[in-house]
Protein backbone atom coordinates (compact mmCIF):
# COMPACT_ATOMS: atom_id res chain seq x y z
CA UNK A 1 0.00 0.00 0.00
CA UNK A 2 1.53 3.64 -0.98
CA UNK A 3 1.28 6.01 1.36
CA UNK A 4 -0.65 9.13 0.07
CA UNK A 5 0.96 12.59 0.55
CA UNK A 6 -0.04 15.06 2.89
CA UNK A 7 -1.85 17.10 -0.53
CA UNK A 8 -3.73 14.06 -1.42
CA UNK A 9 -5.40 13.73 2.37
CA UNK A 10 -6.12 17.42 2.08
CA UNK A 11 -7.62 16.58 -0.98
CA UNK A 12 -9.41 13.51 0.31
CA UNK A 13 -10.61 15.17 3.52
CA UNK A 14 -11.97 17.95 1.46
CA UNK A 15 -13.67 15.87 -0.58
CA UNK A 16 -15.56 14.29 2.28
CA UNK A 17 -16.44 17.00 3.36
CA UNK A 18 -17.93 18.79 0.59
CA UNK A 19 -20.38 15.09 0.27
CA UNK A 20 -20.97 15.57 4.23
CA UNK A 21 -22.04 19.73 3.79
CA UNK A 22 -24.07 17.93 0.34
CA UNK A 23 -26.23 15.64 2.50
CA UNK A 24 -26.69 18.23 5.14
CA UNK A 25 -28.04 20.26 2.94
CA UNK A 26 -30.39 17.77 1.31
CA UNK A 27 -31.43 16.73 4.85
CA UNK A 28 -32.00 20.54 5.92
CA UNK A 29 -34.87 20.30 2.79
CA UNK A 30 -36.36 17.80 3.15
CA UNK A 31 -36.57 18.22 7.33
CA UNK A 32 -38.26 22.05 6.06
CA UNK A 33 -40.55 20.44 3.76
CA UNK A 34 -41.99 17.75 6.79
CA UNK A 35 -42.31 21.04 9.08
CA UNK A 36 -43.99 22.72 6.21
CA UNK A 37 -46.54 19.72 5.64
CA UNK A 38 -46.77 19.70 8.99
CA UNK A 39 -47.78 23.19 9.32
CA UNK A 40 -50.66 22.70 6.43
CA UNK A 41 -51.95 19.52 8.32
CA UNK A 42 -52.19 22.00 11.44
CA UNK A 43 -54.09 24.56 10.09
CA UNK A 44 -56.71 22.32 8.43
CA UNK A 45 -57.12 20.47 11.65
CA UNK A 46 -57.67 23.66 13.66
CA UNK A 47 -60.48 24.83 10.57
CA UNK A 48 -61.97 21.60 10.96
CA UNK A 49 -62.44 21.60 14.68
CA UNK A 50 -63.99 25.21 14.35
CA UNK A 51 -65.87 24.01 11.95
CA UNK A 52 -67.43 20.79 13.95
CA UNK A 53 -67.77 22.53 16.90
CA UNK A 54 -69.87 25.11 15.19
CA UNK A 55 -71.96 22.49 13.41
CA UNK A 56 -72.82 20.94 16.95
CA UNK A 57 -73.77 23.96 18.43
CA UNK A 58 -76.08 24.34 15.39
CA UNK A 59 -77.45 20.76 16.14
CA UNK A 60 -77.86 21.84 19.64
CA UNK A 61 -79.81 24.69 19.15
CA UNK A 62 -82.06 22.63 16.80
CA UNK A 63 -82.96 19.68 18.80
CA UNK A 64 -83.36 22.13 21.40
CA UNK A 65 -85.91 23.75 19.63
CA UNK A 66 -87.47 20.81 18.21
CA UNK A 67 -88.00 19.56 21.82
CA UNK A 68 -89.84 23.01 22.60
CA UNK A 69 -92.02 22.61 19.38
CA UNK A 70 -92.69 18.80 20.39
CA UNK A 71 -93.47 19.44 23.74
CA UNK A 72 -95.82 22.54 22.59
CA UNK A 73 -97.09 20.35 19.75
CA UNK A 74 -98.10 17.08 21.87
CA UNK A 75 -101.01 17.87 23.58
CA UNK A 76 -100.14 17.71 27.01
CA UNK A 77 -97.53 20.03 27.27
CA UNK A 78 -96.83 19.95 30.49
CA UNK A 79 -96.02 15.68 30.59
CA UNK A 80 -93.81 16.19 27.43
CA UNK A 81 -91.89 18.99 28.47
CA UNK A 82 -90.86 17.11 31.79
CA UNK A 83 -90.17 14.04 29.81
CA UNK A 84 -88.04 15.54 27.60
CA UNK A 85 -86.11 17.52 30.63
CA UNK A 86 -85.73 14.10 31.89
CA UNK A 87 -84.47 12.75 28.72
CA UNK A 88 -82.01 15.40 28.93
CA UNK A 89 -82.67 17.15 25.31
CA UNK A 90 -83.40 20.47 27.26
Amino acid sequence: MAKKSYTENLIDIKTELIELKTISTYQENHLRNIDNHLNTLNERTDKNEKQISRNTDRIGIIIRCGAWVAAILGGGGGITAITLKLMGVF
